[in-house]
Order: C-alpha cells, then structure tokens, then sequence
C-alpha cells in the first residue's frame, strides 16, 4: 500500500510540474498562476527546484525506511546527498543568498552525520565514544541554527539602518520642501515691498 501511495504521489507531482511547464511566462505571475507557491522562493530559471527537493526528500525516507545497517545503503545515500550538494552549490536556486548558504549546510551538516555516525568508529561501546558522538550531533544541530540567528540579526541590522536613512532623507525633503516652498511668505514679501513703493510715491508727490 505504500509503494502505491508513493507512486499516486509521484504521478499527481509529475501532472503538476507538466502544468507549470505549459504556463512560461505567467510561472511568475502571483495572479495567474494557481501554482505559485511552488516556485516563488526560486530564480526563474529554476522554477522545477521543488521536484529536486522532493526526490531528496523521498530518497531519505525510503533509506530510513529499508536500511538494514549495511554499508552499502549508507554508501549511496552519502553519495546521493553529495551529488544534491554539489548541485546546491554549483545552481544556487533560491532567490535569496542566505538561504542558499542555510541550504547547503543542511545538506552538508546531513551528510556528515551519514558518514561518521554509520562509522566503525562510532559503533564501540566505550562511554567516550558516546561522549564525542553527543559533542558530535550537538554541534550538527546547533550549526543550522546559530547560522540562522546569525543571518536574522545582520537582517534586522540591515533593516534599521534603512529605515534610519529613510527617515534622514524624508527629514531633508521635509526641510527642503519648507524652504523652498512658502506661498505666504512670498505673498507678504510682495506685499511688503509694494507698500514701500508706496509710501516712496507718496512722499515725492508731497514735495
């Protein structure tokens, strides 16, 4: 029943992408595409990124669910993760930099856990070697998210100095605006110097 619900998932998958295929140019278009939410986190070119994404994950699943403790599964599934990383890091799908730096190092993070935890040398009973294989995956879980609170707090500093220069510069129209812009005043200045006048006419007719 499983394989079954895997290949149903797979041939409604394919229909999708087919569709997104046909679309061209209203692929990017939030209003004409139904789909969007599959390739709005992508450059344009690599609007299918989501079916890579998904075979990896599949892939993933299946070695979890069939492996054996053999090394040979544990061989390809390393050699396919490094294959997704290459290909990560060559493209660089994703709109976005820092998700594309995220995304490889889970995939490097996850590769590295498939190579040295399957090891022999992680496989002793010694309480040391369980010590190093804790240190170990503390830091594969930790890694991820320290990069992202990093990647978080250079974005809210990023944020801040904009808004910062937004509001200097809307200060400076503001100011600009005031100065150069004063209908009143230039309509008292006129006033001003034509009473003057005035009073100049007045006086030399009274001589």
């Amino acid at each position: 029943i499983s394989w079954i619900g895997i290949l149903v998932i797979f041939i409604v998958w394919f229909v999708l992408v087919l569709k997104l295929k046909t679309m061209k140019e209203k692929r990017q278009q939030r209003a004409e595409n139904n789909l969007w939410t599959m390739v709005s986190a992508y450059k344009p070119e690599y609007w299918y990124w989501e079916t890579v994404l998904l075979t990896r994950r599949t892939f993933l699943a299946l070695f979890t669910i069939i492996n054996d403790g053999g090394e040979i599964l544990n061989d390809i599934l390393a050699a396919l993760l490094s294959v997704y990383l290459v290909l990560q890091i060559w493209k660089q799908p994703f709109k976005y930099k820092r998700v594309n730096r995220l995304e490889a190092v889970c995939i490097l993070v996850l590769l590295f856990v498939v190579i040295f935890v399957n090891s022999e040398m992680f496989n002793a009973d010694d309480s040391g070697t369980v010590v190093v294989l804790g240190i170990f995956l503390l830091i594969c879980v930790l890694l991820p998210m320290f990069m992202v609170l990093y990647e978080m707090i250079v974005l809210c500093g990023h944020l801040i100095c904009r808004s910062g220069r937004m509001s200097e510069r809307s200060a400076r129209k503001i100011e600009m605006r005031r100065h150069e812009h004063r209908p009143l005043d230039t309509v008292n200045e006129s006033l001003e110097t034509d009473l003057e006048t005035l009073k100049k006419e007045t006086h030399t007719e009274d001589q």
